[in-house]
């Protein structure tokens, strides 16, 4: 029996920390010494006045013109080896809309 595995490409197989990071250092949101997550950077945003709408933007950057610079997540590719030698089929998932 062939198993198969869905996997969501997005915040599962690419990671958009350093994405997020670059973005706010350079819209001048964070301080270039500024360490965190996306989700520590989207909490910072949010809290501000209008934040739901900059994040909002932020978003559509990240994941428009500059998703080629996301990374793999940690161990992901040993995964791959691992579902290849097992004969376990994977499918990647995901989803594009006009408007985030």
């Amino acid at each position: 029996m062939i198993q198969s595995i869905g996997i969501d490409f997005d915040n599962t197989i690419a990671n958009y920390d350093s994405v997020f990071t670059f973005i706010g250092k350079e819209k001048n949101i964070i301080s270039d010494d500024w360490s965190g997550n996306k989700k520590e950077l989207r909490n910072l945003i949010r809290s501000r006045e209008n934040g739901d709408i900059e994040w909002q933007k932020i978003q559509g950057k990240v994941y428009g013109k500059f998703m080629h610079k996301a990374e793999l997540f940690h161990g992901f590719s040993e995964f791959l080896i691992l579902c290849r030698l097992r004969n376990i089929k994977i499918y990647i998932v995901s989803h594009k809309t006009e408007y985030g």
